[in-house]
């Protein structure tokens, strides 16, 4: 088995590095990875999908629960800051 929320060294998990990819973000998300867990610098993935400007998965973020009023670490900012 694969852990897709595996972080490794940097703290970063696999879809932190695919933040570019939607088609691979999909399959992490299709197997399991927990759009909730923060990077390195506190931003779970609804928070970079938003300040990318990725629109279709901020929609598939929110459609599969991810939290809205999650905050950034440190920040106390949620996604629709």
């Amino acid at each position: 088995d694969v852990n897709v929320n595996r972080k490794d060294d940097n703290d970063e998990c696999a879809y932190h590095l695919a933040l570019d990819w939607p088609e691979g973000l999909e399959v992490l998300l299709a197997h399991g990875a927990n759009a909730n867990t923060p990077n390195e610098d506190g931003l779970p993935l609804l928070h970079e999908m938003a300040l990318r400007g990725h629109l279709a998965l901020v929609k598939r973020l929110v459609d599969i629960g991810a939290a809205l009023e999650a905050e950034t670490t440190g920040q106390a900012r949620t996604a629709l800051h």
